[in-house]
């Protein structure tokens, strides 16, 4: 009673079981991350627990994928008002549920916003997340990778996903493929109403594929694809 539950987010373990993370907000506004494990029945295997470490910041936008192994990571957006900056933070967890890796900043660039998270694992643990920036790719928004191996350490820092820059391209979604890749990355790309946009009409999903080593950068497969139907009704 007095919260409010919101954004969810899910990831399935090997057996069915599965786990999910979402956004509360009590009735002070103090708005932070929890999730919950259930059984492949939607039995709840424990209590819900709380994923961000400090209570006093807002939190957002939850996203969170597991391994073949059952590793998981839960990630988030987390506005700081001191700077007006919003980061990226994650928490991974072993296949007990004990965190493996403390809470880590995903972003290291820390201008203006970084969110709209989300998050694919491979087989071996490693993590590779997506955002949106709203500063680094000289026009707007873009969207950005990072990878960090299996123990959280970075890697791979500030790849950008979308390769044409002009306008927004934002609220990115990633997958892999299989465990280890390819990774495929999709995006929303243009400018709201207008008819000079990418597609030719406002807003339009483009795609793009990389295959990915443990500890490596990934290396494009495909350029640019576009996902969804053009305003003239083709692909």
């Amino acid at each position: 009673v007095g919260v409010s539950h919101l954004y969810p987010a899910v990831a399935t373990k090997a057996d069915g079981s599965f786990i999910v993370a979402w956004q509360a907000i009590n009735a002070a506004g103090q708005s932070f991350i929890v999730a919950r494990e259930m059984t492949s029945a939607g039995v709840a295997v424990a209590d819900a627990f709380g994923v961000s470490s400090d209570s006093t910041l807002s939190k957002a936008n939850p996203a969170i994928a597991t391994s073949s192994a059952d590793e998981f990571v839960i990630t988030w957006s987390q506005y700081i008002s001191e700077t007006n900056i919003t980061d990226v933070f994650a928490t991974k967890y072993d296949n007990s549920g004990s965190v493996a890796v403390s809470e880590f900043r995903v972003n290291a660039a820390r201008a203006n916003a970084q969110n709209q998270v989300d998050v694919g694992m491979t087989d071996a643990g490693a993590m590779v997340f997506s955002y949106t920036d709203f500063d680094k790719d000289g026009d707007k928004a873009g969207v950005f990778l990072n990878v960090f191996d299996d123990e959280g350490t970075l890697i791979v820092n500030n790849m950008q996903l979308n390769a044409t820059t002009d306008d927004y391209q934002m609220s990115a979604s990633i997958a892999f493929n299989t465990d280890n890749g390819p990774l495929i990355g999709t995006w929303q790309d243009g400018l709201y109403a207008s008819d000079t946009a990418r597609d030719g009409s406002g807003y339009g999903i483009y795609s793009r594929e990389f295959a990915i080593a443990e500890n490596t950068k990934p290396n494009e497969v495909t350029q640019d694809l576009t996902v969804n139907l053009k305003s003239a009704g083709t692909a």
